[in-house]
């Protein structure tokens, strides 16, 4: 992924996460003192999700002969989410999540190329209750299926393992209904690629997700 588009996705979720705190500071300046935070958020969710993934796959072959060689990819991402969520005090949320996408990253190139298939993790998260806006931040485990294509047309599919760290937003829409805006950096780590050359890969992007859940509280 250009060094310009990692910037614009960052910027965006920044922006989007700011906003989102100014507005709940807002609200809260504005409620009576005594009132204590909602607990609306406590209990199990589901629900469902959609983005766009775009990141920079690198390989270095055994031979040395083009490497390292750097490709970008991206494609978009549409899944199902589940998790649970509990207050660790009046106004602090944490939770735990699991997800899984079909993921249509891709890149097309001469030398190296790699397909993603699908894509999931496992995530811990703490946020800020702010009266129905809980800006978060989120980290934990991801993992990815990727086949990856030489120059000569041979392909081989590996399963990735690594982590992934980002920031959020979520508000509720109604008593049991909420919405969900995230930025995600996922590092899949490297495998080897038993390719005509026997090959290295490792590659991480950076993704925006939008989601709608519902709670069972």
């Amino acid at each position: 992924m250009s060094f310009r588009n990692a910037l614009l996705l960052s910027a965006a979720s920044f922006a989007l996460f700011s906003g989102a705190a100014q507005a709940a500071d807002l609200l809260v300046s504005a409620a009576p003192e005594q009132a204590v935070a909602s607990s609306n958020w406590d209990g199990f969710y589901a629900g469902i999700f959609a983005g766009y993934a775009a990141g920079d796959l690198t390989t270095t072959d055994n031979f040395l002969i083009i490497s390292p060689y750097e490709a970008e990819y991206a494609g978009y991402l549409v899944g199902v989410q589940a998790g649970y969520n509990f207050h660790l005090t009046d106004n602090v949320v944490g939770g735990y999540s699991v997800d899984i996408a079909y993921n249509s990253a891709s890149s097309d190139n001469d030398s190296y190329a790699i397909a993603l298939d699908w894509s999931g993790s496992v995530t811990s998260r703490i946020g800020l209750d702010l009266n129905g806006i809980v800006p978060y931040a989120l980290g934990g485990i991801a993992a990815t299926t990727a086949s990856v294509t030489d120059g000569s047309n041979v392909t081989e599919t590996q399963t990735h393992i690594g982590y992934t760290i980002g920031a959020g937003v979520e508000v509720a829409l109604a008593d049991s209904v909420s919405a969900n805006l995230e930025y995600r950096y996922t590092s899949f780590g490297t495998k080897i690629y038993d390719l005509v050359n026997v090959t290295t890969a490792d590659f991480a992007d950076h993704s925006i997700r939008a989601g709608v859940n519902y709670h069972f509280n």
